[in-house]
């Protein structure tokens, strides 16, 4: 149902792309997993449901999707603070 609500704000905004991350714990509890989708908004059509009103909607496309039991491979070797955002990785 998530990715219903996520396409419903996109369908009311002038945002192109909306972005779906999940986190949850593995079913062993020691790895979370990361789901990731990344929806493109497509071209405005023109629907008419079964009692003849008229409406507009975009089409979306699934232009990435992501999954891993490793959330570093998501994010990378950052680390978020208040204030800033630091790659650890970096020299």
């Amino acid at each position: 149902i998530h990715e219903y609500q996520l396409l419903s704000y996109l369908d009311s905004s002038e945002y192109k792309y909306g972005v779906l991350i999940n986190f949850a714990k593995s079913k062993n509890f020691k790895n979370c997993i990361v789901h990731c989708k990344i929806y493109e908004k497509d071209e405005l059509v023109k629907k008419t449901d079964e009692f003849n009103y008229t409406y507009h909607r975009y089409n979306y496309k699934l232009i990435k999707e992501f999954k891993s039991q490793n959330y570093l491979d998501f994010i990378g070797s950052y680390e978020i603070t208040e204030t800033n955002v630091i790659n650890i990785d970096s020299d």
